[in-house]
């Protein structure tokens, strides 16, 4: 399997839910989202089991979608605020209006919240 990059983890030879070896990478958002996903390297490293194999996984188990779509949502927005710190300072800016920014932001590329 060719060596993915993710900003959800740094691991990516080891499946996040058990640390079994990887067997497959899930985007972390799917359907009509897949390719911005894919894109922005929402992506997890997960077994066979977690991924689509078991009553367990991402895509059988609507509380383990969930979850996985709230990780990635949480993962972009904090990617996005360390990128927008780094281009500028706070300025006036409370903390909250960052945040309230990187959410409106995951808002206007994916269409949703998940959290």
């Amino acid at each position: 399997m060719a060596k993915k990059k993710s900003i959800i983890t740094k691991w990516m030879d080891y499946c996040m839910i058990c640390s079994k070896p990887v067997e497959e990478i899930h985007h972390a958002l799917y359907g009509s989202k897949h390719k911005l996903a894919d894109e922005d390297l929402l992506l997890m490293p997960l077994c066979r089991e977690h991924h689509n194999f078991s009553k367990k996984s991402v895509h059988m188990n609507p509380e383990m979608k969930i979850l996985s779509q709230q990780l990635a949502e949480a993962c972009w927005e904090r990617y996005y605020l360390a990128e927008k710190l780094t281009e500028s300072n706070l300025g006036h800016q409370s903390a909250d209006d960052w945040v309230e920014e990187a959410r409106n932001a995951f808002k206007t590329r994916y269409g949703e919240y998940y959290m």
